[in-house]
């Protein structure tokens, strides 16, 4: 066989409580060459599951056209969880060669076949490691665990990993690495892990701190600018420019160089400054040139329902098409597609009729009204004997599609032709849409 892709991985497969199946497209050749990894999204604690007991795989036949397999889950992948299908070909070499023996391609390609799978998986691990750049000499190396057991990682001046000590917080070590600006309480929060070894600075700082924080509080107090006071100021210059000044206007109104600021329940805004001049409706109305009656019509029934009527199916103008099946002197028959015509426009039916010229002395006469082949009838339209129109029938006609497409073809059916029954004629009632 061949490796025609480089990738030893599949996934991440997102558990939602149902999914047994993972696909996977690299070449394999045993179930026992593939590994899982179930992930917790929340944590990414990762746990290997174990072949043959938390998944089976079933390898696809042939390697070469359709390389991978797919992985079953035993039990199905929880919500909450990720799951990965890695490679896991053993570093084991069992192709033997002899000088007299066979030689087979076969037995050759599989041995580089696995060779390759062995590079891929070492080349997916070490994608997942802290790499030095080109040319760099530095160690990346960790010290042992018992010296970097409750450490810090770090680096030296030469770009070497090493452990410093340190006991803060990680908000504490989030904000070191950040260089976030310092405010009042920030320096309270910092610990060994950002002043390492020199505990008396950091105690210095943090009573220089607390000077500062009573030195403010205390002027802060003595100017009448405490939390709790309400210094008065006969008016503020905004964004330090003597050409915006903020001041008091009267009761509850602020004014901005003279200009009153419009609030809620205050004066009302003038049309040139894009308000209506008024608390009332018809003093807007009036004030903005739409008074009813002389600016503007007044509200009309018959103007809505005209405006309605392009909408309302209820008062649309009703049409009708008329269609005789047979003329007025020959008994009709039995029969499909009796008569045949193409709509001239959409239309929405809204009622279907029949009338005869002559009546039926005996049976009931039946017709269908078709759309394409397709009745557009539940219940057929029928003339009761003895009667010549079908608005007397006992049963009547029940529409099952009232959408008529322009340029559809309608056809008439005669399925029960009654005795003697003669002129009939099909009407179709409702609106063009």
């Amino acid at each position: 066989m061949t490796v025609q892709s480089e990738t030893r991985v599949a996934g991440p497969y997102v558990g939602d409580g149902s999914l047994t199946s993972l696909p996977f497209a690299f070449v394999v050749f045993s179930g026992s060459d593939v590994s899982v990894i179930s992930r917790v999204t929340a944590t990414g604690v990762d746990t290997t599951l174990t072949y043959g007991v938390d998944y089976t795989v079933a390898v696809n036949a042939d390697q070469d056209t359709s390389p991978g397999g797919t992985v079953t889950l035993t039990t199905a992948l929880a919500t909450g969880k990720k799951a990965y299908v890695l490679s896991k070909v053993p570093a084991l070499q069992s192709a033997v060669f002899t000088n007299t023996g066979g030689f087979y391609p076969e037995v050759l390609n599989d041995a580089l076949d696995k060779l390759t799978a062995l590079v891929q998986q070492v080349a997916e691990k070490q994608g997942r490691t802290l790499l030095a750049p080109v040319g760099e000499t530095a160690s990346l190396a960790i010290p042992p665990s018992a010296n970097r057991g409750g450490l810090y990682l770090s680096f030296d001046a030469n770009g070497n990993v090493i452990a410093l000590p340190g006991t803060g917080s990680s908000d504490a070590l989030v904000q070191a690495l950040l260089g976030v600006t310092l405010t009042d309480g920030d320096l309270g929060a910092f610990s060994g892990s950002i002043i390492p070894d020199d505990v008396s600075v950091k105690t210095a700082l943090q009573s220089l701190e607390t000077a500062i924080g009573a030195f403010g509080t205390a002027t802060r107090a003595s100017l009448g600018l405490a939390t709790t006071d309400s210094p008065e100021f006969a008016g503020l210059n905004i964004g330090n420019a003597a050409d915006t000044t903020l001041t008091r206007s009267s009761a509850g109104n602020l004014a901005v160089e003279g200009n009153l600021i419009h609030r809620a329940g205050g004066t009302d805004v003038p049309v040139t400054d894009g308000g209506t001049g008024s608390s009332t409706a018809s003093g807007a109305r009036t004030n903005l040139g739409l008074a009813i009656g002389s600016d503007v019509q007044a509200y009309s029934a018959i103007l809505a329902a005209i405006v309605a009527s392009q909408y309302n199916a209820a008062i649309k103008p009703k049409e009708h098409i008329q269609i005789a099946v047979g003329d007025e002197t020959t008994a009709i028959t039995t029969g499909t597609s009796k008569i045949t015509f193409r709509m001239p426009y959409a239309f929405t039916l809204l009622e279907v009729r029949a009338s005869l010229n002559t009546v039926s002395s005996s049976g009931i006469p039946t017709v269908d009204i078709n759309e394409g082949g397709v009745s557009i009838l539940s219940t057929k339209l029928t003339i009761d004997a003895n009667e010549k129109t079908s608005l007397t029938a006992a049963t009547a006609a029940v529409i099952s599609d009232s959408a008529l497409a322009d340029d559809a073809e309608i056809t008439i059916d005669i399925d029960v032709a009654g005795t003697g029954a003669k002129g009939l004629k099909v009407v179709l009632i409702g609106y063009r849409t």
